[in-house]
């Protein structure tokens, strides 16, 4: 009752705002990850009586719009792999409920310095190495690829649920270097993986009565518009583009995290 008296206390304004930051969190998704850098403290500055679950599980649902959205854009214009999203998906799923039911009983913030040291290594390595995903790379054997899915799946599919920030990227960084593909088929097949483990953890949010259902329809339409636009932006724009993205969206990463941890 709380969080739908905040709600109805919003003004066209506040709405307006948190509807743009889906839309544009939709477009950026779409493109290189970290669509929850803009809805997530969006949302926790327009509701500052909401528990941070009840933006996290809010965003979920509008992340699952937009990612359902970019995965069948891309899916008609990009190459996608069945060996590598199948087992990648099943164990990111059940991989993300386990990370959101974890929320309730671990501190995020003891994973949080870990989690900062990756995302600048992935902007060091990502930026010391300039031709990284121009082309597509050396794939692992066929035996391999389907573990090495499920592997990559179960721990950002666990992360996703129980944190959350810069998983599209992660998951982008994961399909160049461990898989071989671009810029364009690591965006593409990272929102399958994406698409899953926000379902993932959804299945435990929305029970638990965390949705602000009011906000996450609409805000999911939003979402969905975006991640649309974002990838057919990316599938136009190639390769180039959306390796300056993705070092923009990890160093905006790394300042959210920093801040937070040490400002």
């Amino acid at each position: 009752m709380h969080a739908f008296l905040t709600l109805h206390h919003l003004g066209p304004l506040q709405l307006g705002l948190i509807f743009a930051a889906a839309f544009a969190a939709g477009v950026l998704d779409a493109i290189a990850g970290g669509g929850g850098l803009i809805t997530t403290p969006v949302l926790m500055l327009m509701l500052p009586g909401v528990p941070v679950t009840g933006a996290l599980a809010t965003t979920k649902v509008s992340s699952i719009a937009g990612t359902t959205g970019a995965a069948l854009a891309y899916a008609r214009r990009v190459e996608l792999r069945p060996r590598i999203l199948i087992p990648g998906m099943l164990a990111a799923l059940p991989s993300a409920w386990f990370g959101a039911r974890a929320v309730s009983h671990l501190d995020p913030a003891v994973i949080k310095p870990a989690i900062l040291g990756v995302l600048i290594a992935m902007a060091l390595y990502t930026w010391w190495r300039p031709e990284l995903g121009l082309l597509r790379g050396k794939a692992p054997g066929r035996r391999i690829e389907p573990w090495a899915a499920a592997a990559v799946g179960s721990a950002l599919g666990f992360y996703d649920g129980f944190l959350g920030p810069g998983t599209g990227s992660l998951l982008v960084l994961a399909f160049i270097v461990l898989f071989g593909r671009d810029f364009l088929g690591a965006s593409a097949q990272a929102k399958f993986f994406n698409w899953a483990s926000n379902l993932g953890a959804l299945l435990w949010f929305a029970p638990s009565g965390s949705v602000l259902w009011v906000l996450a329809v609409p805000m999911a339409a939003c979402n969905l518009l975006g991640g649309v636009i974002g990838s057919r932006l990316a599938i136009r724009s190639g390769n180039r583009w959306i390796r300056r993205i993705f070092l923009a969206v990890v160093l905006a990463l790394i300042a959210r995290l920093g801040w937070n941890l040490y400002g």
